[in-house]
């Protein structure tokens, strides 16, 4: 029988212990930090070849050779529920095609147009499908230009060289190509807005004044608190090299002064 055999009944291991005792196997190797760093970039396709086209771009155009960029662009994810959003909400424009063939039809009977011109009165499929057309072309022609300047931010990027002192924002037209060059010594102000949802994805848009007047909007770009504190620091190291650089100069000035005093005495 069962009950005389004489087994010890089996200890069910705990979790804990389990977690504790647990070693990975030797085959297993762990990657270092530099191959991680790659693999997510490899992952990240969309975003390095962005960053490689930019840098040839600024490298073959602006002569930049500097590998010290911060680049920022509008993230894709952030244009694709752009475009989800805007096709969800024309999907329910369209099906709102009876009301306006309702309101159609109510003003053609208004009018009394059939009995002052003479025709007979359409049936209600005429009114539907002038309701269709007529919302169709209201979309198609706002979809147009919503595509466009998607298109333009999804290619436009924006770079920040401190070692150039320089801001490089490339708008890409599709068929054209703009380069706007700005030297961070002479902006004026820069302005970041954001708001709780931007916070989260870490999306900004970016206000550039210049001291001309001129003022860019760079809207919905990633990583702009970086781009922001990049373009302060480069702005702060600037001041100080002007500063010390006045300060030799008046100090060359007035040793130059002193020895002109000096030959004087003589």
């Amino acid at each position: 029988m069962n009950g005389d055999s004489g087994e010890k009944p089996r200890k069910r291991k705990s979790l804990f212990s389990f977690l504790r005792n647990f070693t990975l196997p030797g085959n297993i190797k762990l990657i270092g930090l530099r191959e991680l760093v790659k693999r997510i970039r490899r992952a990240n396709l969309y975003g390095t070849i962005r960053e490689r086209f930019v840098r040839f771009y600024l490298r073959r155009t602006a002569h930049v050779r500097s590998k010290n960029l911060t680049i920022a662009w509008q993230p894709f994810h952030f244009i694709l529920v752009k475009v989800i959003v805007v096709s969800g909400f024309s999907y329910l424009l369209f099906l709102q095609f009876p009301l306006l063939s309702g309101w159609i039809g109510q003003g053609l009977a208004f009018f009394r147009l059939s009995e002052i011109y003479n025709f007979k009165y359409p049936d209600k499929s005429f009114f539907d499908s002038i309701a269709k057309w007529i919302i169709l072309c209201v979309i198609g022609y706002y979809g147009l230009y919503f595509c466009f300047y998607q298109l333009q931010a999804l290619f436009s990027s924006l770079a920040v060289s401190p070692a150039d002192n320089k801001l490089y924002y490339i708008r890409n037209f599709i068929l054209k190509k703009d380069l706007h060059i700005f030297t961070l010594s002479e902006i004026d102000y820069v302005i970041l807005r954001q708001n709780l949802f931007f916070r989260l994805f870490g999306i900004g848009t970016i206000v550039l004044k210049n001291k001309a007047g001129e003022t860019v909007v760079i809207r919905s770009m990633k990583y702009a608190s970086h781009v922001i504190k990049k373009i302060a620091d480069a702005r702060g190291v600037c001041r100080q090299g002007s500063t010390i650089r006045g300060k030799v100069r008046k100090r060359k000035a007035s040793e130059s002064l002193g020895e002109i005093d000096r030959d004087d005495d003589e």
